[in-house]
C-alpha cells in the first residue's frame, strides 16, 4: 500500500492547526455542557473528586514539602497514602498554577478537556506521518479520542490522558525511519511523562509500545544500518531517561505494596475482565438509538469496548485486506522496493508461526460460536479443544513470532509495514483484556495471555480490572482504521481528474467523520455541581490551631460510593490530616470503623486506638434528618469523650477530649468470599526493626484458626479452614498480633525490656502501663518512675511524685539511688516552674540514665526508657508539649514494629 498521490496542500503546520481546531470543536460537541462551567461542574463525583484532590495535593505538596509528596493527608495515620492510587503528577504539573490559585475543579476540567483534544491530535499526527493523509488522521483521531470505551472511563482521567504515549509512538516511528537519536530520546521522554500522568494506561500500553518499536525497527532495518554498538548505545540512553522519570515515583508504590499487601487478587482481576460480548457493548453515555440498544443487551462492568459500526466495519475491512494481501503476496525480485536478504530457516519460522496463528484463531472463533450456540454439532468438543490447548496463548505467541520475522516480506512504505503490526496489537489487547482465564457464555477457554504478565511482571498485579486492556487495543485499532481510510482515498483517486482530486480525497474522511460524530454522540455529557457543601466547615477547620487529625461522619455511605471524596475535596481548603479516605485501595481500619455505630463506646475505643483523632465532624446533608438528630444527641451525651467545638446549620464539629490510651491492639482484616473447607490461607509476616517475639492469632469470623510465633525475618504461614467453620460460607479473616517479649534494644546499652510498655504524659494526666495493664494513671502526679531488673524480666519498684519542691527533690534522690544497669522508666510533666536548682538536678539525674536533655531546655513533658549509668543520648525518649509518649513493644516512639506482606487464598488440593 502506498500513500495517496501528492497534491498541492498547505504546510504541515497549517495541517496541525487545522487538526487542533477540528478536535477543539469535536470536544466541545461531545462534552457539552460540561465546558460551559468548568470551575463548578464535574462529570462524576466519586473517582473524579478523588482525581481532583490528587492533582490539588500534588500542587500543594510540591511547594510545601516536596520530599513528602507521597505522605498525603488521607487515611491517617498510614504513610505514603498517595501511593494507594495514581499520583497523576504529569497532569498536575501542567495545571499547578491553577491549583495554587485555589481552583482545583477548573484544573481538573482543563486536563479532562485537553485530554480529549490532544488524544485526537496525537493519533491524527501518527496516521498522517505514516500515510500522508490528513483526513485519515482525523478519522483515526476520533476513534482514539471519543470511542465508547474511552467515554465509558470518562471518570478515570488517568485512562483518558493517553496522548503522551501516542506522541511517543510518533517519535519512535521517526526514529525507525531515520535512525536519528533525537527521536528515540523524545520517545523515551514522552513515554516517561505518560507514566507520570497515568501509571495504569502506561502499563496497559507498554507491551504494545515495545512490540511496535521492535517490529518496526526490524522491518526497516534500522539497527542493521546503525550497527550493533550504536543501536545498543541508543537503547541504553533511552532506558536511562525512562528510569530517571519512572523510578522515583515507582519506589513508594513498591514500599506500600510490600508493607500493606496491596496486590489485586486473582478473583478480583478475573471478575473485572472483559468478555467477548463486551466488544458489542457501547458506553452508557452514547445517545444514538442503536448504541443504547446494544448497551442494554450486552453491557458489562469495566468492559464496554464497542468501536461503533463505522469504525468496526473499517477495522474488519483492514483485517480482511491484510489477510488477502498476505495470501496473494509474491516474492519480490532482488531489485524490488523493500527487498531483503532472506534465509530458508527464517522463511520456515515465519510460515509456521503464521499457520499456528491462523489455526489457533480459527479454533478460538469456532469455540466462541459453539459456546454461544451449544446445540451446534460438535460444539462441546470444540470448546473443550480450545480450553485444553490454551488457544489464546497460541494466538498471541504465534502472531508475535510471525510479526517479528516479517522483515523478509516486501515493504513499500511505513503504512504497509505498520498495518499488520496494528492488527496484531489490537488482537493482543483484546486477548489480554479477557483476563487470567478466558471465559465466555459460562464456558472456560483456558489460560489467557494475561496470566504471563500477572505471574511474572509484578507491576501488573496492581491492575484491578484486566478488562481495561481493551483501552490498550484501542489506539492500534484506530491506527488500522486510519490506514484503511487512507487506502480508500488512494483507490478513489484512480481515474479522477487532477482538478477534482482534492475534493475526492476530502469527501471520504468527511463522510466517515459525520457518521461517527452521529454514532458517538454523548450530549448532554454528565455535568454535576461539584462545589463542596458546607464550605464554612472546612474554613473553620483551617482556622483551628495545631495539627490535629480529623474524622468525618458518616465515614462511608457505601464501600465503593464513599462520601470520603467530598471530605477529601473539602480538605483542599485546610490540608489537615484526615482519617477518612478513598483510593484504589481501602485500609482495613477504615472499613472496620465504617461498620461501627458512631459515638458508641466501641467507636471511641477504635477511634482512640487506631486513629488518634482530635476532631470529629458530622455532616447532616449526608444522612437523614432523623439519623442526624439521633447521632447528635448521642454525641452530646458522651460528655466524657466530646465537647462541641462549633455548630453550623447542618453540621457539627466535635473536639475529642484528651485521654490516656488504654493500651493498644492492632488488627488487619482481609475479606474472603466462599472459602471452602480445606482452603489454605497463606500469608507472610515479619517484625520490623529489631528482633521481637510476636504472637499472631489468626481467626475466621472470630473463631480461632491458629497461633504462630514470629521472629524478625519474613516468615510464611499457612492455616487451613477446618470443618467447624462451615457455618460461615463468607466472612472475614482477622490477624491480630501481640508482643510476648518486646526485645527492643535500648539504644547502645544492649539492655532489653521483656514487657509491652506504654508511658503517656499529657497536661492533665500521667500514666504508665505494662503488658497492656495500667500500673499508674494519675491526674495529680508530676512524675512516675518504674525500675526493672537489668534483664528486664520483672518490676523492682515504682513510685509517683507530686509537684511540690520536696516531692521533686525526692524524685531526684530516687533516680540517683537506682542500682547501675537497672532499666529505668521515667515520665514527668509540669516541672519547669520548680526553680533553676531543682531543674538542674532533674536534668543531671535524667542524664545518668541516658537522656540527653539539658537544664536550660528541660521540656514540660518528657517520657523515656533508659539504663542507669548509661551515657547521655542512649535512652529511647520522646519530649515536648502538649504530649509526650514512648511506646516500647510492638510500638517504639510511635512507629509500628510489625509488617504484613500479603494474604493469599488457595482452594483445597
Amino acid at each position: 500500500m502506498s500513500s495517496p498521490a501528492p497534491s498541492p496542500s498547505p504546510s504541515p503546520w497549517r495541517h496541525s492547526l487545522l487538526t487542533l481546531a477540528v478536535f477543539v470543536v469535536l470536544t466541545g460537541y461531545f462534552t457539552y455542557p460540561l465546558w460551559t462551567d468548568p470551575a463548578g461542574q464535574l462529570n462524576e463525583l466519586w473517582d473524579v473528586r478523588l482525581n481532583t484532590w490528587i492533582m490539588a495535593w500534588d500542587a500543594h505538596a510540591l511547594v510545601t514539602r516536596p520530599a513528602s509528596l507521597f505522605d498525603a493527608n488521607i487515611f491517617y495515620p498510614h504513610a505514603r497514602t498517595l501511593a494507594f492510587s495514581e499520583n497523576l503528577l504529569g497532569s498536575a504539573l501542567l495545571v499547578a498554577p491553577i491549583n495554587w490559585a485555589g481552583q482545583p475543579i477548573l484544573a481538573y476540567n482543563l486536563i479532562l478537556l485537553s485530554g480529549f483534544i490532544l488524544c485526537g491530535v496525537a493519533m491524527a499526527l501518527w496516521v498522517r506521518d505514516l500515510t500522508g493523509s490528513v483526513g485519515a488522521g482525523l478519522v483515526a483521531g476520533v476513534v482514539w479520542a471519543f470511542a465508547p470505551s474511552k467515554m465509558d472511563h470518562s471518570p478515570q482521567i488517568q485512562l483518558l490522558t493517553g496522548q503522551w504515549i501516542v506522541f511517543g509512538l510518533v517519535a519512535l516511528t521517526r526514529y525507525a525511519r531515520t535512525g536519528r537519536r533525537g527521536f528515540l530520546l523524545a520517545g523515551a521522554l514522552l513515554i516517561g511523562w505518560q507514566y507520570l500522568a497515568g501509571i495504569q494506561i502506561t502499563l496497559l500500553m507498554l507491551p504494545g509500545v515495545a512490540i511496535y518499536t521492535v517490529a518496526l525497527c526490524l522491518a526497516r532495518g534500522t539497527w542493521t544500518r546503525l550497527g550493533v554498538r550504536r543501536a545498543c548505545g541508543d537503547l541504553a540512553i533511552a532506558a536511562v531517561i525512562g528510569a530517571v522519570l519512572i523510578v522515583p515515583v515507582s519506589l513508594p508504590y513498591l514500599t506500600v505494596s510490600d508493607a500493606e499487601g496491596f496486590v489485586r487478587q486473582e478473583q478480583e482481576v478475573q471478575g473485572l475482565s472483559a468478555q467477548p460480548k463486551g466488544y458489542l457493548s457501547p458506553s452508557p453515555l452514547n445517545r444514538a438509538a442503536h448504541m443504547r440498544w446494544l448497551h442494554e443487551r450486552y453491557r458489562l462492568t469495566e468492559a464496554n469496548h464497542f468501536l461503533g459500526i463505522v469504525a468496526l466495519t473499517l477495522f474488519l475491512a483492514g483485517a480482511i485486506w491484510l489477510g488477502v494481501r498476505a495470501a496473494l503476496r509474491r516474492r519480490p525480485g532482488p531489485n524490488a522496493p523493500g527487498a531483503r536478504v532472506r534465509s530458508a530457516g527464517l522463511r520456515a519460522v515465519h510460515r509456521v508461526s503464521l499457520a499456528v496463528t491462523l489455526v489457533a484463531g480459527l479454533v478460538f472463533v469456532a469455540g466462541l460460536v459453539s459456546a454461544r450456540w451449544p446445540t451446534l454439532p460438535g460444539a462441546e468438543s470444540v470448546v473443550a479443544l480450545g480450553a485444553s490447548l490454551n488457544i489464546t496463548v497460541w494466538v498471541a505467541l504465534g502472531g508475535g513470532v510471525a510479526l517479528l520475522t516479517r522483515g523478509r516480506l516486501e515493504q513499500r512504505d511505513d503504512a504497509a509495514i505498520v498495518a499488520p503490526v496494528a492488527l496484531y496489537l489490537a488482537v493482543l489487547g483484546f486477548l489480554l483484556s479477557l483476563g487470567l482465564e478466558v471465559r465466555a457464555w459460562s464456558h472456560d477457554f483456558g489460560v489467557g495471555p494475561y496470566r504471563l504478565l500477572y505471574d511474572y511482571a509484578m507491576p501488573y498485579r496492581s491492575i484491578r480490572a484486566a478488562g481495561r486492556f481493551g483501552l490498550a487495543a484501542l489506539p492500534f485499532a484506530a491506527l488500522l482504521v486510519g490506514i484503511v481510510v487512507a487506502r480508500l482515498q488512494q483507490v478513489a483517486l484512480n481515474g479522477v481528474p487532477v482538478r477534482h482530486r482534492r475534493l475526492a480525497v476530502a469527501t471520504i474522511p468527511a463522510l466517515f467523520l459525520i457518521l461517527m460524530a452521529a454514532e458517538y454522540r454523548t450530549t448532554p455529557f454528565p455535568a454535576e455541581n461539584a462545589r463542596v457543601p458546607d464550605p464554612e466547615v472546612y474554613d473553620h477547620l483551617a482556622a483551628l490551631q495545631g495539627d490535629g487529625s480529623i474524622l468525618h461522619i458518616p465515614v462511608m455511605r457505601r464501600e465503593y460510593a464513599p462520601s470520603a471524596t467530598e471530605y477529601m475535596l473539602g480538605s483542599t481548603r485546610h490540608w489537615r490530616s484526615l482519617v477518612n479516605g478513598f483510593s484504589g485501595f481501602l485500609t482495613p481500619e477504615i472499613v472496620e470503623l465504617n461498620s461501627i455505630a458512631p459515638f458508641t463506646p466501641e467507636f471511641f475505643e477504635v477511634v482512640r486506638r487506631d486513629f488518634d483523632v482530635d476532631y470529629i465532624v458530622m455532616h447532616g446533608h449526608q444522612i437523614s434528618a432523623a439519623a442526624y438528630e439521633g447521632l447528635d444527641q448521642r454525641a452530646r451525651a458522651a460528655t466524657r469523650e466530646l465537647t462541641v467545638e462549633r455548630e453550623f446549620d447542618n453540621s457539627v464539629i466535635y473536639r475529642l477530649r484528651a485521654r490516656v490510651e488504654r493500651g493498644f491492639r492492632v488488627r488487619r482484616r482481609y475479606p474472603v468470599s466462599k472459602l471452602p473447607v480445606g482452603s489454605r490461607i497463606a500469608f507472610e509476616a515479619r517484625a520490623l526493626g529489631s528482633p521481637a517475639d510476636i504472637v499472631l492469632d489468626v481467626s475466621w469470623n472470630q473463631r480461632a484458626m491458629g497461633r504462630f510465633r514470629l521472629t524478625s525475618d519474613w516468615q510464611r504461614f499457612e492455616v487451613a479452614r477446618s470443618a467447624m467453620l462451615q457455618p460461615y460460607p463468607d466472612g472475614t479473616v482477622s490477624i491480630r498480633w501481640r508482643s510476648l517479649k518486646a526485645g527492643i534494644p535500648l539504644a547502645r546499652t544492649g539492655a532489653t525490656l521483656a514487657h509491652d510498655l506504654l508511658i503517656d504524659v499529657q497536661p492533665d494526666v500521667i500514666a504508665l502501663g505494662v503488658d497492656d495493664k495500667w500500673i499508674f494513671r494519675e491526674e495529680s502526679g508530676t512524675a512516675i518512675v518504674a525500675v526493672f531488673t537489668d534483664a528486664g524480666s520483672s518490676l523492682v519498684e515504682s513510685r509517683v511524685f507530686g509537684a511540690e519542691p520536696s516531692q521533686l527533690e525526692a524524685f531526684v534522690a530516687f533516680l540517683g539511688a537506682i542500682e547501675p544497669r537497672s532499666i529505668v522508666v521515667v515520665g514527668y510533666r509540669d516541672v519547669a516552674a520548680a526553680g533553676p536548682a531543682i531543674t538542674a538536678k532533674i536534668a543531671a539525674a535524667l542524664g545518668a540514665i541516658g537522656s540527653s536533655v539539658r537544664a536550660e531546655s528541660l521540656p514540660n513533658q518528657l517520657a523515656l526508657v533508659g539504663v542507669q549509668g548509661a551515657a547521655p543520648g542512649t535512652a529511647a525518649e520522646d519530649r515536648g508539649a502538649p504530649r509526650a509518649a514512648v511506646r516500647v513493644g510492638p510500638m517504639l516512639l510511635g512507629q509500628p514494629r510489625f509488617g504484613l506482606r500479603a494474604v493469599e487464598l488457595r482452594p483445597p488440593g
